[in-house]
C-alpha cells in the first residue's frame, strides 16, 4: 500500500489587538475569525523564522495586533492566490469541524493551532 503524499500550509490572520482569555478554544477562534475584521497576512508554505526579517518598525506594528497562525496539512496541493477570504475562513471551519486533533498554543495576544 502506497502513502499519500502530504502537503504542509501554513494561514496567517490578524486582526486588531486582543487579549486572549484562558482556555483559549477552536469555538473562540472561529467566533473570532467569523465575526472580527481578519487579514491574511499570509497563506503558503511554512516560512522560514520570520524574526529573521524583522526590523523596529515592523516590530511596532505587530504589537497592536493579534496573529493566529495556523499550520495544516492537506492530501492536496493548494493555489493560494485563489482562496478568497470567505474560502480560507470555510477551509478552517472545515478542519476543525473534521474532528481532526488540534493543539492549541494561545499567548497573551497571539494563537499558533497546529490541525
Amino acid at each position: 500500500m502506497s502513502k499519500k503524499t502530504m502537503y504542509d500550509h501554513t494561514l496567517i490572520l490578524s486582526t486588531s489587538k486582543i487579549d486572549m482569555p484562558e482556555g483559549v478554544n477552536a469555538d473562540f477562534i472561529l467566533k473570532i475569525i467569523n465575526q472580527t475584521e481578519i487579514t491574511t497576512e499570509y497563506f503558503g508554505v511554512e516560512l522560514d523564522n520570520p524574526t529573521d526579517y524583522e526590523n523596529e518598525e515592523m516590530k511596532a506594528a505587530e504589537s497592536a495586533k493579534s496573529f493566529f497562525e495556523f499550520y495544516f496539512s492537506t492530501v492536496q496541493e493548494m493555489e493560494y492566490h485563489l482562496l478568497t477570504k470567505e474560502e480560507a475562513r470555510h477551509l478552517l471551519d472545515t478542519l476543525f469541524n473534521t474532528g481532526a486533533k488540534s493543539e492549541i498554543m494561545a499567548g497573551t495576544k497571539d494563537v499558533t493551532i497546529y490541525i
